[in-house]
């Protein structure tokens, strides 16, 4: 049989394959995605500084407070001595002496908060501290290894390192869960009890015996009755 001509023309006469291949689509610039990223981390970042500094601010001003009232007493009881020829009011010595005592409280609370800090680190982020409770071998592992405790509150025979100074063993009052139903709660601190009183899931609040509900069980706020009515409150924000 012969060949159709045309059949084989009409072959031969269609265009090759191109050997080109299409293209991919180019992705992003790398260099601006990892711009970005980074512009985010930094705004990310800048947020929770400014938080932290603003939660902060409460528990500064009242360090702050208690200093300039120290200050204060040291220079009435100067100006007492130069005015009466070396000796000084009872008084004026008893607002010295408060004052030290309270700035040293000040003090000892900030180092339970170092504390926690470096049981956090050795117990995957958790606090001692439970609903009603505080673990029992606390203090005596990260504050005082003098301490004894039955029941991780109360405590005897420590050092000074946790002692009030008026010579009382400091203790924890039985640790409250701040609840969504207690969110700014008016703590009730009426008398000095030599306490260090713990909120679980709480922050200071802005306000003296005020409590702000915190954004998890690892957030905790620590609160003191001090002498002359004033109430000292800390955190881990």
């Amino acid at each position: 049989m012969q060949p159709d001509n045309n059949v084989m023309s009409n072959y031969n006469s269609a265009p090759a394959p191109s050997a080109q291949m299409a293209e991919p689509k180019k992705s992003g610039n790398p260099l601006l995605i990892i711009l970005i990223v980074v512009v985010v981390l930094a705004i990310g970042l800048g947020v929770g500084l400014a938080v932290m500094i603003g939660q902060n601010n409460s528990a500064n001003q009242r360090i702050e407070k208690l200093e300039k009232e120290l200050e204060e007493a040291k220079k009435n009881v100067s100006e007492e001595k130069e005015s009466n020829g070396g000796g000084t009011s009872s008084n004026t010595v008893e607002t010295l002496q408060r004052t030290q005592r309270n700035v040293q409280r000040m003090d000892d609370m900030a180092r339970v908060l170092t504390a926690v800090n470096s049981y956090q680190s050795n117990n995957n982020g958790k606090i001692p501290f439970t609903d009603g409770g505080v673990q029992d071998t606390f203090v005596r592992r990260y504050i005082d290894e003098e301490c004894s405790t039955e029941d991780g509150l109360v405590y005897s025979d420590c050092s000074d390192q946790f002692r009030d100074p008026k010579g009382k063993n400091y203790g924890f009052a039985a640790p409250i869960v701040v609840s969504d139903d207690m969110e700014d709660v008016l703590t009730d601190l009426n008398t000095m009890d030599y306490k260090f009183h713990v909120f679980i899931n709480a922050a200071c609040g802005r306000d003296d015996n005020t409590i702000n509900k915190g954004v998890g069980s690892r957030q905790y706020a620590l609160m003191m009755k001090l002498e002359g009515g004033m109430v000292t409150c800390n955190d881990n924000h």
